[in-house]
């Protein structure tokens, strides 16, 4: 019978990899386990389904995902829940907090500013590290008074991080309820035609917000298929953006290989977690933690 309750507790959630982050304690016995996994998935009981509270006082179902990323979807709401905010949300701010976020991603050490800018505009905003298999990229959701964004910073890459941000941004923007992202578009491309519409447009409105749409279209025409990196540079400077977020985007329209202006993609995970709320890569945060 333990063997049996063991393997039943094990296929609601990848336990040993939580307990090695801390989110579970590590010495509970079995018999302690189920307590500690209600605590953490917020139900009454191992029976119900695990469903992700939302602002309204509803659960939306998470049957899409994996037990990684489902756990990892949980702990993100549990660092924003008791997050303050420098001010409230307000949503007829949110076209100032987006050119905020523009600004921000033309300059690479500028992603040390993100959290605080969030916060001043009423966003929760953490980063957690995705458990093993999750391939989890971010997420936007509602807790009480106001929208929650988590980045998983898997990819540790400017133009991976600022994409992200912005297709989370674009989700608390359409008031979608609850977005968990997987496989956003970094060296995984995914057919935009498998994507939901919802997926679609915050996809579009993200490339849109760091590079308008308009003039990329320009650019590419101009000097497609020779991207030289001085040509990429100087397009860049025209329109204030780092130019790793225009080789991410010639990248993710097919137009330069994976592997083509790497030079210009720079990493971004240690000037993030110098300011956000950050649980992995070696930081552990008591469940309790704001």
């Amino acid at each position: 019978a333990a063997i049996m309750e063991r393997a039943r507790l094990f296929e609601l959630a990848p336990i040993k990899e939580m307990q090695k982050r801390g989110w579970l304690p590590g010495a509970a016995k079995l018999e302690e386990l189920p307590a500690h996994l209600m605590a953490f998935f917020e139900i009454e009981s191992l029976d119900q389904p695990i469903g992700f509270p939302l602002a309204t006082r509803k659960t939306a179902p998470l049957s899409s995902l994996n037990t990684a990323q489902r756990a990892w979807g949980f702990r993100a709401r549990q660092l924003v829940k008791d997050l303050p905010v420098e001010h409230a949300y307000d949503e007829s701010k949110l076209g100032a907090l987006r050119a905020r976020l523009r600004k921000l991603a033309a300059y690479r050490n500028e992603a040390v500013h993100a959290a605080e800018v969030f916060s001043h505009f009423g966003i929760r905003f953490v980063v957690v590290e995705p458990l093993a298999g999750s391939r989890i990229d971010g997420a936007a959701f509602w807790v009480d008074d106001g929208p929650a964004i988590a980045v998983s910073l898997r990819y540790d890459r400017h133009d991976y991080f600022w994409f992200t941000v912005m297709h989370e941004f674009m989700h608390v923007v359409h008031r979608d309820p609850i977005s968990i992202d997987l496989d956003l578009g970094i060296d995984e491309r995914m057919p935009t035609l498998l994507k939901e519409d919802i997926e679609k447009r915050a996809d579009e409105c993200a490339a849109d917000a760091l590079v308008p749409t308009e003039e990329m279209e320009s650019f590419i025409r101009r000097n497609g298929p020779l991207y030289t990196q001085k040509k990429i540079i100087q397009f860049a400077h025209s329109i204030k953006m780092h130019p790793g977020i225009i080789v991410g985007q010639l990248q993710n329209r097919g137009e330069i290989g994976w592997g083509s202006q790497r030079e210009l993609l720079v990493k971004i995970r240690d000037i993030v977690t110098e300011t956000a709320i950050t649980d992995g890569w070696g930081q552990t945060i008591g469940s309790d933690a704001a």
